[in-house]
């Protein structure tokens, strides 16, 4: 009389089937990265190389932009809206 798969045979099949569930996944899931790392480095390209520096024996930078090439100062953002504050850091302390 034949009764089937042990409990033991069963539960070995399932573990087998997870196993290769779970290795599938992972082969996708590290496809998948490497294309959205292949298409965000397409999509954004690098800075050009300079060509050579001007001159390096100058004391230091110089800074003739005009006023309205010169970086702003960052908003409020999102620990500070609106600018308003000390934008002090306190560390430490009890």
């Amino acid at each position: 009389m034949w009764q089937g798969p042990s409990p033991a045979e069963e539960r070995d099949r399932g573990l087998r089937k997870v196993r290769d569930w779970t290795a599938a996944f992972v082969l996708v899931a590290a496809g998948l990265v490497a294309v959205v790392a292949a298409l965000a480095a397409g999509s954004f390209p690098g800075h050009a190389a300079a060509a050579a520096p001007a001159d390096v024996s100058s004391a230091g930078p110089s800074d003739d932009r005009s006023p309205s090439e010169q970086p702003l100062s960052p908003p409020g953002g999102f620990f500070n809206p609106g600018g308003r504050g000390g934008g002090r850091v306190v560390s430490g302390g009890s």
